[in-house]
């Protein structure tokens, strides 16, 4: 009986520790992570972030700010991830189009929404060189081609019919640049054709923390490496509508890297219109 009872009891132990193991594991491997994606951001984790994000400007009939469903929920996902991974005390959420050409002030931003409603997403996007620009006609993003090389392509948003979205895209650039004031700025934008793109810009962007391939694919790619990096999202849009109507519900998408910008790819600084 003794012999059973401690034969049981090895392999109670040996379970319990197995599990204990498992966890200090994975706590392991979700601290580099953590560690590694933050830095990927670039931010300079001693000083506060700015979280700018879009808003539609008082207008003739209605004389308040309005901030939009899908902007509400893009805001709710970004924050999620970014107080993961950073002091929640030092993340500082503000309107983009109060910021505007100001948002160079600061040393951390996080910008999304695009740059119509978002002064700031537009500012960042003319500092950081951003090779794109977002269009009307066709409705789309327009990708200018690398040192001149190639041809320019547009990117042009799927629609079935009825005018439902079938699909949209979205990007993300990232880096560091020289602020009004010569010193360095670290930018994060986040910005789509739609605010379901803009939303799913910066779920993959939480993706990127929580999955190890995606963020080993990027390692591969060699983009954590450069000073400058960019990735445009091509968005299959299930949920079929331009906007969000409620920010508390999960939207469904998939997105996929269309292209992948690296440092060569960006502009010399330049005035986005």
């Amino acid at each position: 009986m003794d012999l059973i009872l401690n034969i049981v009891a090895g392999i109670i132990v040996l379970i319990i520790g197995a599990v204990i193991g498992k966890q200090i594991e994975r706590c392991v491997k979700y601290f580099v992570g953590w560690r590694a994606f933050a830095r990927a951001l670039s931010f300079n984790t001693n000083k506060e972030i700015i979280y700018a994000y879009g808003s539609i400007p008082p207008g003739e009939k209605d004389n308040k700010v309005i901030v939009q469903q899908g902007d509400v929920y893009a805001l709710l996902v970004g924050f999620q991830t970014i107080n993961t991974l950073f002091d929640s005390e030092k993340i500082l959420i503000q309107d983009g189009g109060t910021l505007g050409a100001n948002i160079s002030l600061h040393p951390n931003v996080l910008s999304i929404s695009g740059p119509k409603w978002n002064p700031g997403t537009r500012h960042l996007l003319g500092k950081i060189g951003a090779p794109i620009k977002f269009i009307k006609d066709p409705k789309g993003i327009l990708v200018y081609p690398s040192q001149s090389q190639g041809k320019e392509r547009v990117f042009e948003i799927e629609r079935e019919a009825g005018q439902l979205v079938k699909v949209c895209y979205g990007v993300i650039f990232n880096g560091s640049i020289r602020n009004t004031s010569g010193t360095e700025q670290h930018v994060l934008i986040c910005c789509g054709v739609t605010t379901v793109s803009t939303s799913a810009c910066l779920l993959y962007l939480s993706s990127l923390f929580k999955s190890k391939d995606e963020f080993k694919d990027l390692k591969h790619k060699g983009l954590l490496k450069e000073n400058k990096w960019g990735l445009l999202l091509r968005v299959e849009n299930h949920t079929k509508q331009d906007s969000i109507n409620d920010p508390l519900q999960e939207i469904n998408v998939n997105s996929f890297v269309e292209k992948v910008f690296y440092e060569k790819d960006f502009l010399t600084p330049y005035v986005y219109e």
